[in-house]
């Protein structure tokens, strides 16, 4: 083949990129709806922000995330290949075994679309979705937190839900292994999101699980944690002043980061820096409802629906840990936590009847 070939627009290459183009183009008919509800939350914080005079804070560099979800997919791609290599005995070099699977598998035009689209629609809703978390208390300042906690008191005989737990987990390993695991959640909802978004097929449980991720997050934080504005546990003393309930947890706290440290305090630090003085990298204040929570029930909505029952009850089995943690580390009362779940299940059946309308609109069968 010569280079004439290829500016005439022939070859293996312009073939490709023809094929590519046509499997983006088909892709934007399949991720409409995704697009569409990602836009209408930008325009949706793009208003907001504009009615508090917080303009400052839109976060459209969001859009810089977008390469490194690029970079993490290929990444995993290549570790996956190397795994598999390993095992099936490659003798030699893996450098063109690999550049084989990425030719021939991770550069396909159908993956490649599906990432591209799935991966827009993403940045967009978080760029959106940090904005109104940003500048949710300029909506609606922080005025919950005395009433979610009685609340939780009076749900739980009487009890904060932490005093019950504590017998069971107040042990610093014990602590600090459920820290690990609260932030070992922000691998596992990216993570999913990248693999799901990568998937060489698009069925309707992908699609379901990418519009549900959307439709839950905005209607948790950005509806509910509007309306029902708290800071959590962990910033009741700071918030409000006087006697603070949860004040023996926050001691037992620091006392277990004396033996092992805990990622939950450095965290929640910044986060009040943040709002106290409006900068730093971690902002963003919002309790109610918990979207750890939310996010694992999405987990096992995905793993049932996909018929992989054994991912379906490690997802339960996570979600529990993510549960208690919440409560253990003061992150969240425990009706965060029960909001969560109803939240997480209006959006995956929501997503499901949109999903459903959307396919049969387009005239798609279900794969």
């Amino acid at each position: 083949m010569s280079s004439t070939d290829l500016r005439l627009g022939r070859g293996p290459v312009a073939g490709y990129l023809t094929e590519t183009g046509r499997a983006l183009a088909l892709g934007l008919r399949r991720h409409a709806l995704l697009h569409v509800l990602a836009i209408s939350v930008l325009v949706i914080s793009f208003t907001a922000a504009l009615y508090v005079d917080r303009l400052a804070d839109m976060k459209v560099a969001g859009l810089a995330a977008f390469p490194i979800l690029m970079a993490i997919a290929v990444l995993c791609a290549i570790m996956r290949e190397m795994y598999r290599l390993w095992r099936s005995g490659h003798q030699g070099s893996v450098i063109p075994a690999i550049g084989r699977m990425i030719a021939s598998d991770l550069l396909l035009p159908e993956r490649v679309a599906n990432f591209l689209h799935a991966n827009i629609a993403f940045v967009l809703f978080m760029s959106a979705f940090v904005t109104l978390k940003i500048i949710l208390p300029s909506l609606n300042p922080f005025q919950w937190d005395m009433t979610l906690a009685e609340w939780d008191r009076v749900l739980h005989l009487g009890s904060h839900p932490y005093q019950i737990l504590q017998p069971a987990l107040g042990y610093p390993h014990v602590t600090k292994a459920l820290d690990f695991t609260y932030n070992l959640w922000f691998f596992a909802t990216f993570g999913c999101w990248i693999v799901l978004s990568a998937a060489r097929c698009d069925s309707v449980v992908r699609q379901r699980f990418l519009t549900a991720f959307i439709v839950t997050w905005f209607l948790g934080t950005c509806v509910l944690g509007t309306f029902f504005s708290s800071v959590g546990p962990v910033f009741y003393g700071r918030l409000l002043g006087g006697e603070d309930p949860f004040q023996p947890l926050m001691i037992y706290l620091k006392e277990a980061s004396s033996v092992s440290p805990l990622w939950a305090l450095d965290i929640q630090d910044w986060l009040w820096s943040g709002y106290v003085n409006g900068t730093g990298i971690v902002k963003g204040i919002s309790a109610m409802p918990s979207m750890h929570v939310a996010t694992c029930i999405l987990f096992i909505l995905l793993g049932f629906s996909s018929g992989k029952y054994w991912l379906g009850w490690l997802a339960a089995a996570y979600a529990t840990l993510i549960f208690l943690g919440s409560i253990h580390l003061a992150w969240h009362y425990a009706i965060d936590g029960y909001a969560g779940l109803a939240v997480a299940l209006v959006g995956w059946y929501a997503a499901g009847w949109l999903v459903r309308w959307d396919r049969a609109r387009q005239g798609i069968a279900d794969a």
